[in-house]
């Protein structure tokens, strides 16, 4: 590997300790699996979120739509274990186990109601000891256009299905395989065919996987980073929150981002000001 690659990859490992995978079982779809003809039943519906904290609050922020319908007891969560990130063609059915429930009977929902965005408040022991909660109170940046940011999240193209009979249907089960993305900022113009997109609250990057085949699918909530300007004798990962992707256009190869600041209202309105 050169240091260019031992450098991103550094970044990944970095960032997927902050990364959680959702899987969301109050949205259920049925249907026929086409290749079986049998009854199908897909009882998740996957996304991404980060662990963050807000003074004293410890909470996992993600996409609005990605919690659609559900109460904390729906919800699943895949979490960092130890050891490096696996390459897709490594995950086994045995992997599909670590999916996680939330324990802490006191979580609560917090959705807003001018952005997608949502979060659960929750306890900092509540998934898995492995899991680390950044600061996005002292900790953030709006990129300019030009500049990269870079994120981690939970595409469903990039899982692994398994397929089960149990009686009469088939039940489908998707492996989630987080997978590192990056972009630079586009100009603001980019966006002027797209009607959700306000350049005062978001901005938009190129998906570069989707030219890979890979539609970002299941990123929705995940957390984009910007390289902190602070320079350093010893290099290592050291990253500012920029913003949460919500949606996607042009079959998956533009992804639009909230900016980080208006994160951080969202974050304002329901937390209040940060305590330390």
């Amino acid at each position: 590997m050169s240091i260019g690659s031992y450098a991103q990859a550094a970044a990944v490992e970095h960032l997927w300790s902050h990364t959680i995978g959702i899987a969301n079982r109050a949205i259920v779809t049925r249907g026929t699996d086409p290749g079986t003809g049998l009854p199908a039943q897909e009882q998740e519906a996957p996304g991404t979120a980060v662990a963050g904290i807000w003074g004293k609050h410890h909470f996992i922020l993600t996409a609005n739509h990605v919690l659609d319908e559900a109460v904390p007891d729906d919800l699943s969560f895949f979490v960092r274990p130890t050891g490096s990130l696996r390459q897709v063609s490594e995950v086994t059915i045995q992997d599909g186990l670590v999916a996680l429930p939330l324990n802490d009977r006191d979580a609560t929902i917090h959705r807003c109601g001018w952005e997608d965005l949502a979060l659960l408040t929750t306890k900092p022991d509540a998934l898995s000891p492995y899991l680390e909660f950044v600061d996005i109170a002292s900790s953030w940046i709006d990129p300019q256009e030009g500049e990269t940011v870079v994120g981690v999240g939970y595409p469903v193209s990039s899982g692994v299905i398994f397929r089960r009979q149990v009686g009469p249907c088939l039940q489908q089960a998707v492996l989630l395989c987080p997978m590192g993305f990056s972009g630079a900022v586009l100009p603001p113009t980019t966006g002027r065919n797209f009607g959700a997109f306000d350049p005062d609250r978001h901005y938009l990057i190129p998906y570069e996987l989707a030219n890979q085949g890979k539609h970002p699918k299941g990123i929705s909530g995940a957390a984009v980073w910007g390289e902190a300007a602070e320079k350093h004798i010893v290099w290592t990962p050291r990253f500012k929150f920029a913003g949460i992707c919500t949606s996607c256009y042009r079959d998956g190869t533009v992804e639009q981002i909230v900016k980080a600041s208006v994160v951080r209202q969202f974050l304002l309105d329901v937390l209040g000001t940060p305590e330390k």
